[in-house]
């Protein structure tokens, strides 16, 4: 893991909630009647072309405890509530979330084993990269000349340190509204991730060191014409599709507030279907009368960028001789607010995949929302 100074964030991975709200983690479409039966029971992004998931189990909730009674295993939830869950076809719409708290519900004792959960062909994962060597230099060197209306401007550059390019105007005032409302009541105390337990779940844990606050943007956030408008417009300037993306965590920083010396990927998350976070794309949703920058505090001198509403930051986590290996000068901190307020956005961006591993729970902690 990252040093005690810089735990990597959280991640999403659905689960099924208790009633219906519009934070959540899932992202099948649902049509019609299926919405009436299943629709409070899910809640992850949803992502255009992607095949309609529809629940399967045709148990009522009395036979879904008559099986779970006759199982080894337990649930870690309210047998009631993953009963309920069960025969509305959850197990099939968020299975990571159901096999792993509701396993004996949905009948999956054996899918607790993220061994078994997470194998590539039982979930028919194919693992392509979207980096090669030399992807890094090959993305970064001619962002200026391709994108000149985003009024590119390069802060560090190799070979003095690794590619970290400002984009002055990345967002429209409409979009970076829509985010903001978007995040609603739904932002909570951000957390930090903690160890694996035995199911393949890593803890939440709070930190002294992360003070802000975050909500995902999933759901209808997800869906919004000016979130998708941005999502396409990070596709272009990246070449990678949002199948590898994570939802956008959308972060306040009040005064005080700061995030210190941290990386937003580890070299234990090679082992991850997923692999490491390559890229964070930064935006920023506010001006901040005063701190409040992203500092890079590795470079000598440490390089610091001012938040501007409507602007964006993009820097790779992984080296460009080998996108599975860390660049570790790019540790970086939230320097705390010292008038005003902060707003801001993340897009990580993985190696492999994300989409799949993420609907299994095979890419970290499962987001916890309070009814």
């Amino acid at each position: 893991m990252v040093d005690k100074k810089g735990k990597k964030p959280k991640v999403v991975v659905p689960k099924p909630t208790k009633k219906a709200k519009s934070s959540g983690t899932i992202w099948w479409v649902v049509v019609g009647v299926v919405v009436l039966l299943i629709g409070v029971f899910w809640n992850d992004p949803i992502d255009d072309g992607k095949p309609v998931v529809v629940p399967t189990s045709k148990m009522s909730k009395k036979q879904v405890a008559q099986r779970r009674e006759s199982l080894d295993c337990v649930n870690r939830e309210d047998d009631s509530y993953c009963d309920s869950s069960a025969a509305s076809g959850s197990c099939d719409v968020a299975p990571g979330w159901m096999s792993v708290f509701c396993a004996a519900s949905c009948g999956t004792c054996e899918l607790l084993d993220p061994k078994v959960r997470c194998d590539e062909n039982r979930i028919g994962y194919k693992r392509d990269k979207a980096w090669e060597t030399g992807s890094v230099d090959a993305l970064f060197s001619n962002l200026g000349s391709r994108f000149p209306e985003y009024e590119v401007e390069y802060l560090s550059r190799p070979p003095d340190g690794p590619w970290v390019v400002r984009f002055n105007n990345f967002v429209t005032e409409q979009e970076a509204d829509a985010l903001i409302d978007q995040a609603g009541g739904n932002l909570r105390r951000s957390t930090d991730q903690g160890e694996f337990d035995e199911n393949g779940i890593q803890e939440q844990v709070e930190s002294t060191g992360r003070t802000s606050r975050n909500a995902w943007c999933v759901d209808e956030c997800e869906r919004h014409p000016d979130v998708v408008s941005v999502t396409k417009r990070i596709e272009k300037v990246t070449g990678i599709p949002k199948k590898n993306y994570e939802s956008f965590q959308l972060l306040r920083y009040d005064l005080g507030q700061e995030y210190q010396r941290h990386h937003d990927s580890s070299q234990e998350d090679n082992e991850l279907l997923s692999g490491p976070r390559i890229l964070t794309f930064f935006l920023y949703l506010s001006d901040v009368e005063e701190g409040g920058g992203t500092q890079f505090t590795d470079l000598d001198p440490p390089l610091t960028n001012q938040p501007r509403r409507g602007s964006a930051i993009l820097w790779p986590s992984v080296l460009n001789e080998d996108p599975t290996k860390i660049d570790h000068r790019t540790y970086h901190r939230a320097m705390p607010v010292i008038k005003g307020t902060k707003l801001a956005a993340n897009s990580w961006i993985h190696l492999y995949e994300y989409e799949t591993p993420n609907l299994w729970g095979c890419t970290g902690s499962f987001t916890e929302l309070e009814d």
